[in-house]
């Protein structure tokens, strides 16, 4: 049995993996992998994003509401607005989130000041190939400051 630790702002769950609990080998036999602060705030804005808003029984305000966004005929910048609008409204529910900054979309030449490594002719293709789309949103957390997370999913067609 996993043994406990002293509680984190930012909150401790289970680890996810690709939607999985990932289980490792402990003393007493398998055993579930925990996730704790920052990994876990950044956890649990990821599956916020990656769930349709208002299929959680629990909490109908919950998730993001793609099928607003893309339910319609826009324009690559509507859409962005409207991707970039339900992400806030989405993550700034979160308690642990006290302001949100930025989001950037990775066709946006700040995305590369933010994510350095990464490449844009790449993202580009992907973009093109795919219809995947990349933001970089920079939240300021309780007591942890400044935190830049990346997101993606599907639908903005470039």
């Amino acid at each position: 049995m996993t043994s406990l630790r002293a509680p984190n702002v930012l909150g401790r769950s289970l680890l996810l993996e690709e939607g999985d609990l990932v289980l490792t080998d402990g003393e007493d036999g398998r055993d579930f992998t925990f996730v704790s602060g920052r990994d876990n705030l950044s956890q649990g804005l990821r599956v916020m994003i990656g769930t349709a808003f208002g299929t959680d029984v629990f909490n109908v305000n919950y998730g993001l509401d793609m099928a607003a966004i893309l339910t319609t005929a826009q324009t690559k910048q509507a859409v962005k607005d409207l991707i970039r609008l339900n992400l806030v409204k989405s993550i700034s529910q979160d308690d642990r989130i006290t302001m949100i900054s930025e989001v950037v979309f990775d066709d946006d030449p700040r995305y590369y000041e933010l994510m350095p490594g990464e490449d844009p002719n790449e993202n580009e293709i992907i973009r093109r190939n795919t219809r995947k789309w990349q933001v970089i949103v920079v939240i300021q957390a309780v007591i942890e400051g400044e935190v830049a997370l990346r997101l993606e999913g599907t639908g903005l067609n470039t």
